[in-house]
C-alpha cells in the first residue's frame, strides 16, 4: 500500500503531509498502543496557533510526541529551528519526510527519540509544543519536570487538547508551579470528519 497524502491549509500556508498506509497501531510489549501515525484536530489547532504567532524566525522550538510533525512543520515554515521528538522512531521517519516535503532546511531541523521519564537532552527552547499529550495521569509528574527542563527563561508552553478532566487536572498542577496563561477554544474539523472543540493553552512561568 502507498503512503497517505494530505494537503492542509494552516493560516496562509499549505502544508503537505504523508502518513503510513492503513493502521499500524499495535500493542507494545508494555501493553500500550501508540497513535503517532494519525493526524488529529488538536495537531491542526496547534499548527494554526503556531502560525498565528508570527514571531518564530530564529526561535528554538521542540515538538513533543510529534507523530507526523504538523505543528513542528508549521513552526519551521515560520523560520524556527525545530526539534521533532517522539517516543517512537517510526514516527520520526515520517516527521523527517514531512519536513522535507515542505522544504524545511536540514540545518534548521533535528529528529530525536525522547523518553519523557528519562530525558537525555539539556537543550532549552523558546517554545515547547504538544498536541494531545496529556492523556495519562501517571505521566504528569514526568511532564512537569520535562517542561521545566526544556523551557528557556521566558519560554512558552503551547499545548492543544480537548477539555477533559485529565487535562484540567494537569493545568491545575502546572498552575501550582508558577505558570499562568491563556486558553482559547477552537471548533475545527479534519477533512471528512465532524468538527471537534479543541483548546489551545499558551502558558509561561511567572516572574517572582
Amino acid at each position: 500500500m502507498d503512503d497517505g497524502q494530505l494537503l492542509l491549509r494552516v493560516g496562509d500556508r499549505k502544508v503537505r503531509l504523508v502518513s503510513p498506509p492503513g493502521d499500524p497501531g499495535v500493542p507494545e510489549p508494555d501493553g500500550r498502543i501508540y497513535f503517532w501515525w494519525g493526524l488529529t484536530a488538536a495537531a491542526l489547532a496547534l499548527a494554526r496557533e503556531v502560525v498565528s504567532r508570527g514571531d518564530l524566525a530564529g526561535r528554538r522550538v521542540v515538538e513533543l510526541g510529534c507523530g507526523l510533525g504538523l505543528p513542528g512543520v508549521a513552526a519551521g515554515l515560520g523560520g524556527a529551528r525545530v526539534t521533532f521528538t517522539d517516543a517512537k522512531a517510526d514516527a520520526l521517519v515520517y516527521a523527517r519526510r514531512n519536513a522535507a516535503a515542505n522544504d524545511l532546511p536540514a540545518a534548521r531541523t533535528a529528529f530525536e527519540v525522547l523518553n519523557w521519564v528519562r530525558p537525555d537532552t539539556r537543550e532549552e527552547f523558546d517554545y515547547v509544543l504538544g498536541a494531545e499529550i496529556l492523556y495519562d495521569y501517571y505521566m504528569h509528574r514526568a511532564q512537569l519536570d520535562l517542561f521545566d527542563r526544556l523551557l528557556a527563561p521566558g519560554g512558552t508552553l503551547v499545548l492543544a487538547d480537548r477539555r477533559r478532566r485529565v487535562v484540567e487536572r494537569f493545568f491545575g498542577r502546572l498552575g501550582d508551579t508558577g505558570f499562568r496563561g491563556t486558553a482559547t477554544d477552537h471548533d475545527l474539523a479534519l477533512p471528512g470528519e465532524p468538527a471537534h472543540r479543541i483548546t489551545v493553552f499558551a502558558w509561561q512561568r511567572q516572574s517572582e
